[in-house]
């Protein structure tokens, strides 16, 4: 299994929220969870950074995390990360 744990990096709360609101009106985490190999694709507000969010996804092999990397959602994620000028930090876990 392979996990990645990515903070995404805003300017300010408001600008994490409206971030955050794009992402559940797509419904990223049910299209993500319903990929072949997902075990786990989460979003999370961390307690000391308001400005940040964190998202934890799990994938049974790094080929499944590669195919999610080629489908259209993943598309619109990247182009609404650069409309709020998200910076992407990124730890990867290998089990």
């Amino acid at each position: 299994m392979i996990t990645f744990v990515l903070t995404y990096k805003t300017d300010s709360k408001k600008t994490r929220d409206a971030f955050l609101s794009e992402l559940e009106a797509l419904d990223m985490v049910a299209v993500c969870e319903a990929e072949q190999g997902c075990k786990k694709y989460r979003y999370y507000l961390p307690c000391d950074d308001e400005s940040a969010l964190l998202l934890i996804e799990s994938w049974e092999e790094e080929a499944d995390q590669k195919r999610h990397a080629t489908q259209p959602h993943f598309k619109v994620l990247q182009d609404i990360k650069e409309k709020y000028n998200v910076v992407t930090l990124c730890d990867t876990f290998m089990s």
